[in-house]
């Protein structure tokens, strides 16, 4: 078998080009180019990341690429004989390269190989990519904006709806909504304000975990990034994925540009955002601006302007919902459900103890709670 004859024929993908972006493909292909110990390490060591498997890592690399025909598809884009023909013919190209063993290169045993059909793998893949997307997105579910690019959040969290204890009405609000945005009906803005420690974001990201096999993802952003939501925006308008923009814990001083940009950004998804997208922003502040000592000494003339100012900015998110510390009843029963998933009986003792907890911490909190359960199970060890 030709080795630099199967390198090249991998330089010629065109529908699967983004591949040659790849740093694996790129090790593989410089390793048929040169045959040499020295590549072959190189590539190893890439493969070696995903496992031992060549064959199993080129088809994954295939089924997640954002190549041309998961673009089109996902996009319900006519695709033409010629380019069916021709991601079928280098589907096999890329088969055949994922079936050389290494004692083709001089070293036995480096890697396993086993005969995989792409094509089918492929076709399989296609018929779901509205719900699994392509490229980084059909890896990850959490983003971070970072340099203008969209990066998979470098810590993933994995908090889950079965964790999330009480505000039971508050979360199927936020449920109905991310479930219309998955139907492709326009979702509705979602401010989710109120007390710390009470679950706001967290509600948030257990949903996005619970809907991302339906095509959900989150994309969190800064409040200095606010300007360039319209650009996320128009980036993922096409994706055939759904995209939650989350801004968490944002508070504005009340003379911050970003105010601004906020309120401008809201009137433009208003009028021209794209179905697959909503906005989500969590504050422990109802209006989200901070009022000084110095705002509250203004004349009134100010203070009704600088209200209807804030008031115009809330208004603009379609659904509000609020978060208030729980009563005594409220916290007792999260604290005993907390308890009860690390096995832990909750009497009047650790009753009384929890609530002494909860002043020294400024108050009763989902939060709290969990700090609390924490506290036994240090004790406990």
């Amino acid at each position: 078998m030709n080795i630099k004859k199967i390198g090249n024929q991998l330089k010629s993908l065109a529908v699967f080009r983004c591949l040659l972006n790849d740093d694996m493909i790129k090790a593989f292909i410089r390793l048929c180019d040169e045959e040499s110990s020295k590549a072959l390490g190189e590539f190893a060591q890439s493969l070696y990341c995903m496992g031992d498997n060549i064959s199993a890592a080129f088809l994954h690399k295939v089924l997640l690429s954002e190549n041309l025909m998961s673009v089109k598809c996902a996009s319900d884009s006519e695709i033409s004989s010629v380019i069916k023909q021709r991601a079928k013919a280098e589907l096999e190209i890329i088969k055949t390269a994922a079936e050389l063993e290494s004692e083709m290169f001089g070293y036995p045993n480096l890697w396993i190989t086993q005969s995989l059909d792409f094509e089918k793998a492929f076709e399989e893949r296609l018929k779901n990519i509205k719900q699994t997307g392509y490229g980084v997105f059909a890896e990850n579910i959490m983003f971070t904006l970072e340099n203008g690019e969209i990066i998979p959040a470098i810590f993933k969290d994995d908090t889950t709806v079965d964790s999330l204890k009480g505000y039971e009405r508050q979360r199927m609000q936020i449920e109905n909504n991310i479930k219309a945005l998955i139907k492709g009906k326009v979702a509705a803005n979602m401010l989710l304000y109120g007390d710390s420690g009470t679950g706001k974001s967290a509600t948030v990201k257990a949903l996005a975990n619970f809907y991302a096999e339906q095509g959900v993802r989150l994309i969190e952003i800064k409040k200095s990034q606010i300007s360039e939501i319209p650009y996320i925006m128009g980036k993922v308008s096409s994706n055939p994925l759904k995209f939650i923009l989350f801004l968490d814990d944002l508070t504005f001083d009340p003379n911050d540009d970003a105010f601004g940009s906020m309120k401008a950004v809201l009137e433009g998804s208003v009028a021209a955002r794209a179905k697959n997208t909503c906005i989500c922003v969590t504050s422990n502040r109802r209006h989200l601006v901070k009022e000084s000592a110095k705002d509250r000494e203004m004349g009134d003339l100010h203070v009704r302007d600088t209200m209807e100012e804030i008031g115009a900015l809330t208004q603009r998110f379609g659904l509000s919902v609020v978060y208030e510390k729980p009563d005594r009843l409220s916290y007792i029963k999260v604290l005993e459900e907390i308890a009860a998933d690390h096995n832990i009986e909750i009497g009047e003792a650790e009753i009384k103890e929890a609530e002494a907890y909860a002043i020294s911490k400024g108050g009763r909190s989902c939060r709290v709670a969990k700090q609390y359960v924490e506290e036994l199970i240090r004790r406990m060890d």
